[in-house]
């Protein structure tokens, strides 16, 4: 035993078996056969592989290829190959990886499967690019891709393969799109994916865990089992922080969008099966979250759409069924905007560009589910929470803006699309709208606002088309309803009905559309209500504007429905903040052809109207206030609209007053109309009474003549001409003929306690009164032209007189018929000194007025009879007053101031009212004017009508020339003035003497020479003693005359005269011969001693107090005989002063008579 061991421990012996065992043949060929296997496999192999890599991309796929190092180990069935890469032929990248680790099993043998116990990818770079021509790279590189000419096998089976692990290591993909203007390319990196127990074996599942990081931040994350056969998968899908701005780059050249912001998260438990091409695929307990989303137009600062997130969670999809079910939905926190242009475009619409396209898309064809299933979709709750809104519409004439600080919406809803017409219902509707406001445009000033606008239990049924909501609810805001100064309401041109713009079209056509299809929408709201809404009315045609505060508002309609059927109710309460309240409440049809109102006017208060009543006159309003109430109900019919109501008004402490002055124009007490009714088919208004309560006015005439009621209302030129156009433009209206006027009736009138003050400053002394306790009423006002309305007032002036107005007028055709008489009774004249001193430039020292004037109109013809009676009437001192007539008054008045001390005019007035020219008030006055002229200018015509005569010859008492002798005709005329004098107490008739120069003269010239011829004939008169005529044929008259002639003339005067006779007659004359004179032997040329006597009258030389005298002592024969025969007081005739007469007359001289009135004693 021992040898033995010896022998084996022996090496001589060991080294010798060992070169024995070696050095077997079979020992050596497998020994051979392994270097061979291990040759081909460590060296052979990797050469081939990266030698025939890099042909086969250059020669089949044109396109390069190149690995670094590639190792395999034969006897570990590993490969392992590092830096791998294929390339375009430019260059450009496709795949490549750095290291690939395969570990192979040999088990496969024994499984008959292909088994890999790892497969180890290190770093991989996949690049997938859109080239220009809009084709993925890989598409190209499939199309290079040598083409089997066997065809498939019809087994589709897929090989049985079984893969312990398999992992990829830090990969990266990169895809890139060319084909935009804008290149874009993104890097997915590091990109992790690990899978156990992959396995087309039937009923073989294997877990898998990938995960990834996403360009610009975040993961994607993916895990669960896997199988391939059948193709099974179910686990967690997930994906957290993944930017939108990655997702845009690639489609920033088909849509108008900025780069966007925000960041997606999504999750969800999925199970997918495939069996028999039948995909089934559920998503269970899914949750999606977006958060930080921002949308910007390109171009645009202003984002469309921000938001801070939006959450859904537990949401589950089935395929197979068809069914998507969402719990909740939560989009919170940002705004939207949204806008329409010119063209009716939302922006919306232009973030996706259009473009032109042949491509035809071939449907899908989806065998997995019956064409009969549509799907569905379940959103249990829907929440948005403050969500601020900006909308504008620029499709529409006049463009708007609306704007909501913070929408909140929740409602559920449910859809089924697919298999016909849409369903789609939202129900338990709640909308809250917070901070609503609209305005223009381009205005940021809202013209409306709202705190809150509130839609509660709505639902909207797309398919049944029904749109039902319980309440619709406003909470505070308000609008402003303003006039601009061009007249203008905005706020009612941006609602105008015709300003129809897209959302407004789109409405509509899809109504008609509805209509057209037999199947219109149906709307029903059972209640719209606003409270504490606020309403500002201001009018900025006048400055300062007017403006009314509607406060409190609280309004409700109920019944809002387009079933056509339904009344609607509605009511309305509010406050006036300037003082006053409206109550309206009552019900309309839907279609306008009915409506019951009932409104309450209380107090509302008249003062903010003060800038309107200041732009049109120069009054301020102090104060004022108005109520009112009415019932009105209104039918349409196939004869027309019909309208009947009743009611109240009244306006209570009206106070007026002139701004300059600050003194009250024109006020009262109470204004009230009561028993009001009026009506359409048939028209008619009815009043059935009017009260006038301590009525109060003021007119003043001023200086210039301007009356206060018309200068208090202002006028522009604009104002006046377009008055005149129309003025010209309008046909004249004949009641009854052209149009009927509207029935019009007032059964009463009544006015109580007034007050006028009237002022007269046109007169050169200013005039004041006061009227008081004016009161009465007005009976039967009415438009029918057959009505006479009657009149009755009265009232006091000053401290004892009074005045009435009585009668009846056609109120609305007052030149068809008038009958008015206005009594003005114990007047006191002297406060009426600025009517005489301005009328007549003459106070008035006393008298009291009885004034009666009566106004009759029929057919426009005046008619009018004015009777004055003035008693104790004396005019005082002289004014000077430019435009006062020119007439003697004093006298005017005697000749008309009868014994007792009146005057009793009546003064008739006519004219034609319709005649443009007709002013009432100068008609007046030139009837008076008239009547003092003609009693001024023909006083003894005046004086002769009260004793029947007309007194023509009265004015003067004739006279034979150089003779102060009155005849007995005049002395007739003399008795009948006594008479007409005693009649006329304040007369005192005034003899003014006269002479004719030329006929008195002569006379008076004729009679000396008379006188100087018998005195030289020896003949002695005594001194009244007429001389008588002349004897021309006697011969001592003639011889007398030459000795007369010579005395006066010389010696040679009568030759002298006989040469210059002859010459101027052509005959000879023939003169007395003086001794034959002696024996009475006349001279026959009596005609040249007729001019030897005419001559010396012309010689007669006559002194310049000789006519003078003779005037004077005609004026006192007739006083003489006035006092004397007649008995007329000397207070009451006098002499004036004498002279020629103003008219020459040639057989008498008429001494004049004038009319004078006595002055009272001082």
């Amino acid at each position: 035993m021992n040898d033995q061991t010896t022998a084996k421990n022996d090496p001589k012996t060991t080294s010798r078996r060992w070169r024995q065992i070696l050095l077997n043949r079979w020992l050596l060929a497998g020994v051979a056969v392994v270097v061979l296997y291990a040759l081909l496999g460590f060296l052979l192999t990797p050469w081939i592989v990266t030698r025939y890599v890099s042909n086969y991309a250059e020669e089949k796929l044109k396109r390069n290829a190149s690995i670094a190092e590639v190792r395999v180990n034969p006897f570990l069935f590993t490969f392992e190959a590092k830096d791998f890469a294929l390339e375009e032929a430019d260059n450009r990248p496709i795949i490549g990886f750095d290291r690939l680790f395969v570990d192979f099993q040999l088990s496969s043998l024994f499984r008959w499967a292909w088994t890999f116990a790892d497969v180890r990818i290190e770093r991989p770079s996949l690049y997938i690019e859109i080239q220009h021509n809009g084709r993925l790279n890989f598409a190209d590189l499939a199309d290079s891709l040598p083409k089997s000419e066997d065809p498939p096998p019809t087994d589709s089976r897929p090989p049985r393969l079984l893969v312990y692990h398999a992992e990829v290591i830090g990969g990266s993909f990169t895809f890139s799109d060319r084909s935009d203007t804008t290149h874009a390319q993104e890097t997915f990196w590091p990109l992790n994916l690990e899978f156990n127990e992959i396995s087309t074996l039937p009923e073989r599942k294997g877990p898998y865990t990938v995960k990834a990081d996403l360009p610009g931040g975040g993961t994607v994350g993916w895990q669960g089992e896997i199988s391939l056969h059948p193709v099974f998968s179910e686990g967690k899908l997930s994906m957290a922080g993944f930017k939108l701005a990655t997702a845009w780059k690639f489609a920033q050249d088909e849509l108008n969008l900025a780069e966007p912001a925000g960041e997606m998260d999504f999750s969800t438990r999925y199970r997918f099966d495939y069996q028999e091409r039948t995909p089934l695929l559920v998503l269970q307990d899914a949750k999606f979250a977006l958060k930080g989303l921002l949308l910007t137009e390109k171009g645009k600062k202003t984002p469309l759409l921000v938001l801070e997130a939006i959450e859904a969670g537990g949401m589950r999809f089935d395929l197979q069924d068809r069914e998507l079910m969402v719990p909740n939905i939560v989009v919170r926190d940002g705004k939207v905007a949204a806008a329409v242009d010119e063209k009716g475009l939302f922006d919306w619409q232009k973030l996706v560009k259009r473009r032109e396209s042949t491509d035809v898309t071939s449907p899908i064809s989806d065998t997995s589910t019956p064409e009969s299933q549509p799907w569905r979709l379940k959103l249990k709750e829907v929440k948005v929470e403050n969500v601020a809104v900006d909308y504008s519409d620029h499709s529409r004439a006049n463009p708007i803006a609306l704007a909501v600080g913070g929408l909140n919406v929740l409602f559920k809803a449910s859809a089924e699309v697919g298999t016909g017409p849409l369903k789609a219902m939202a129900e338990d509707l709640e909308v809250a709208l917070n901070r609503v406001s609209i305005s223009e445009a381009d205005d940021d000033t809202p013209f409306l606002s709202l705190d809150t606008l509130a839609v509660n239990k709505g639902r909207i049924d797309i398919g049944s088309r029904e749109i039902s909501i319980t309440r619709v609810g406003t909470t505070n805001g308000g609008t402003s309803v303003v006039r601009g100064k061009n007249g203008r309401i905005r706020l009612f041109e941006m609602f105008n009905p015709g300003d129809k713009g897209r959302l407004k079209r789109d409405i509509a056509e899809t109504a008609v559309k509805a209509r057209a299809e037999g199947k219109p929408w149906s709307f029903s709201l059972d209640t719209f209500e606003m409270n504490g809404f606020r309403v500002v009315l201001q009018d900025n045609t006048i400055v300062p504007a007017i403006v009314y505060d509607l406060k409190d508002i609280r309004a409700s309609l109920k019944n809002l429905t387009n079933d056509g059927k339904t009344p609607i109710d509605f009511k309305t309460d509010l406050k006036v903040a300037q003082g006053g309240s409206v109550n309206v409440n009552g019900q309309v049809g839907q279609l306008g052809d009915r409506a019951e109102v009932r409104a309450k006017i209380m107090g509302i208060n008249l003062k903010p109207l003060r800038p309107a009543v200041a732009k049109f006159t120069s009054l301020a309003l102090e104060s004022g206030n108005l109520s009112a109430s009415a019932k009105v109900k209104y039918r349409s019919g196939k004869s027309g609209p019909k309208l009947y109501g009743n009611g109240s008004v009244s306006m209570n402490k009206l106070m007026l007053i002139e701004e300059g002055t600050g003194e009250r124009f024109l006020e009262w007490k109470e204004m009230s109309a009561n028993g009001l009714k009026f009506g359409l088919a048939p028209d008619r208004l009815q009043i059935e009474e009017v009260k006038l309560l301590e009525p109060g006015a003021k007119i003043v005439i001023f200086k210039d003549r301007s009356v206060n009621l018309a200068k208090v209302l202002k006028s522009s030129d604009a104002v006046v001409a377009e008055t005149a156009t129309q003025k010209e433009r309008a046909p004249t209206v004949v009641p009854g003929k052209d149009r009927a006027l509207f029935p019009v009736s007032i059964e009463r009138i009544r006015v109580e306690k007034g007050v006028v003050d009237f002022a007269d400053f046109s007169l050169v002394l200013p005039f004041a009164t006061h009227v008081t306790d004016f009161s009465g009423g007005v009976t039967g006002i009415s438009s029918d032209p057959a009505s006479r309305t009657m009149i009755k007032l009265d009232g006091k002036v000053d401290e004892y007189g009074f005045t009435t107005v009585e009668g009846g007028i056609s109120p609305f055709a007052p030149k068809t018929f008038t009958d008015l008489t206005v009594k003005f009774q114990n007047v006191e004249m002297k406060p009426l000194s600025p009517y005489s001193a301005t009328f007549a430039g003459r106070k008035i020292a006393s008298g009291t007025l009885n004034l009666k004037l009566e106004y009759k109109i029929q057919n426009s013809e005046l008619l009018g009879e004015n009777n004055v009676v003035l008693e104790k009437f004396t005019l005082g001192d002289r004014v000077e007053a430019p435009n006062a007539i020119n007439l003697p008054l004093d006298l005017a008045i005697a000749l008309l101031t009868d014994t007792e001390g009146k005057i009793d005019v009546a003064v008739p007035v006519k004219g034609n009212v319709d005649n443009p020219k007709f002013s009432y008030g100068h008609v007046i006055r030139q009837a008076l004017v008239n009547l003092i002229t003609k009693v001024v200018t023909a006083p003894f015509r005046a004086l002769g009508g009260l004793l029947g005569e007309k007194g023509e010859q009265m004015d003067a008492i004739s006279f034979q020339p150089g003779n102060d002798r009155l005849l007995p005709p005049e002395l007739k005329k003399l008795k009948k003035m006594v008479e007409a004098l005693e009649k006329r107490p304040q007369l005192r008739l005034v003899v003014q003497g006269r002479y004719d120069p030329k006929i008195d003269g002569k006379a008076l010239r004729t009679e000396r020479v008379k006188r100087a011829l018998a005195e030289q004939m020896g003949v002695k008169l005594a001194p009244d003693e007429e001389p008588g005529p002349v004897a021309f044929n006697n011969a001592k008259t003639q011889k007398a005359l030459e000795k007369l002639f010579k005395r006066r003339a010389g010696d040679k005067a009568v030759a002298d005269f006989k040469t210059q006779y002859e010459k101027e007659t052509g005959q000879k004359a023939k003169r007395v011969k003086p001794y034959l004179a002696l024996f009475g032997w006349e001279s026959s040329d009596t005609t040249f001693y007729q001019a030897i006597f005419e001559k010396l009258v012309r010689l007669e030389p006559l002194l310049d107090n000789d006519l003078q005298d003779l005037a004077q002592r005609r004026a006192e024969a007739i006083v003489k005989e006035l006092k004397t025969t007649g008995g007329l007081s000397p207070t009451r005739v006098t002499t004036g002063s004498s002279g020629p007469v103003e008219k020459a007359s040639t057989d008498a001289v008429n001494t004049s008579l004038t009319l004078d009135v006595i002055k009272p004693a001082a």
